[in-house]
């Protein structure tokens, strides 16, 4: 995955990264509705999205172990588990 990016400096400029603007005053500024964390803060590319998939059915990242646990529904504090995928 050679497209993924992780932006957790929110001002950094990233390469082949598109913005969003909005005017403001008679000109244009980068829209930005909040400074993002977490998983929000994952730049991708369509390719790299569409290997992580492809990771799913055949996993050579992790193994299928790791899969298998990933896919694995939760257990919540009341005794009843999350639905799987």
């Amino acid at each position: 995955m050679n497209g993924a990016h992780f932006r957790d400096n929110h001002p950094e400029i990233v390469k082949n990264f598109a913005e969003g603007y909005a005017p403001a005053a008679g000109k244009f500024r980068i829209s930005i509705t909040f400074d993002a964390v977490g998983a929000t803060i994952l730049l991708t590319t369509v390719e790299d999205l569409a290997r992580w998939n492809q990771n799913f059915y055949d996993p050579r990242v992790g193994g299928s172990g790791l899969i298998k646990q990933m896919l694995e529904p939760g257990k919540l504090n009341n005794g009843e588990f999350t639905r799987a995928f």
